[in-house]
């Protein structure tokens, strides 16, 4: 999914795809794009791209230095800066805070009725250019939890997700494609892993696990869906295909109609 190197994989070699079709368009100015990068490891999600503080490398500092970061947050708060990294100096302020901020600002996935799956607290940047997703690619792989085993010096030890989304200002129009970079499943005795890493080993074959069980299940539907398509004539297929087109299309006149809504109702305003 990475690659190595020169040897790109599928990862950036998206990105630098997509960047390479917004400006074949000619306007580059109608689309936006932003990127996020989070990590699964050991069940739990993490923001590569802003890591929660370690206690290890908050200072205890003196009175002065106190007094300084103190103006600097009451001026972040005046400027209504991202609220993450408020939070973020005011541990070094109580390092008391760091666990109890770390844990309200963790990632948390829940099902949107609207957006489908999504996940909080985690921060999207905006990026303009394959330059700036190779920067957020680079940063996210250094964070990212990686060990040692029998079969790999550097083994992934969690498995990354990187979302691009985006946006066609002029259509108000959302893509969404995400890539995952999964760890490889391992056997024990041939990875030779013990404590950390072995439980390590054993989230990463139960999510996979998962993960085979959800294609096998979509796999069943489909066929499901093909047998019983294979039965109807060809004008019920018709049918029922004229009527998902009359649903999309009434669903997309009430999404425009409720755009103009508020839109009317921002110019009265």
């Amino acid at each position: 999914m990475m690659g190595y190197g020169a040897d790109k994989g599928v990862i950036p070699r998206i990105c630098e795809s997509l960047f390479y079709f917004v400006e074949r368009t000619g306007k580059p100015d109608m689309y936006k794009v932003d990127a996020c990068y989070l990590e699964v490891y050991n069940e739990n999600i993490s923001d590569l791209l802003c890591p929660p503080a370690k206690e290890e490398d908050i200072v205890i500092l003196s009175p002065k230095e106190r007094m300084k970061l103190e103006e600097k947050i009451k001026k972040m708060i005046r400027n209504k800066n991202d609220e993450a990294d408020i939070q973020r100096l005011r541990v070094q302020l109580d390092p008391s805070l760091a666990k109890k901020n770390a844990e309200a600002l963790a990632p948390r996935v829940r099902e949107d009725p609207e957006k489908g799956v999504v996940v909080d607290n985690l921060k999207h940047f905006a990026v303009t250019c394959f330059g700036d997703c190779e920067k957020l690619l680079d940063e996210g792989l250094g964070n990212r939890t990686v060990g040692s085993t029998a079969m790999n010096a550097s083994s992934s030890r969690s498995h990354c997700v990187f979302t691009l989304e985006l946006v066609q200002v002029e259509k108000k129009a959302t893509s969404k494609i995400t890539l995952v970079d999964l760890a490889g499943s391992e056997k024990t005795e041939t990875a030779k892993t013990e404590g950390q890493g072995l439980l390590e080993g054993i989230n990463i074959n139960k999510s996979l696990s998962c993960l085979g069980q959800c294609i096998g299940a979509l796999a069943k539907a489909a066929m499901k869906k093909d047998a019983e398509d294979s039965k109807k004539s060809p004008e019920q297929l018709a049918a029922e295909a004229k009527a998902k087109e009359d649903e999309k299309a009434a669903r997309e006149a009430a999404d425009e109609r409720a755009r103009k809504k508020a839109a009317a109702k921002a110019d009265s305003k």
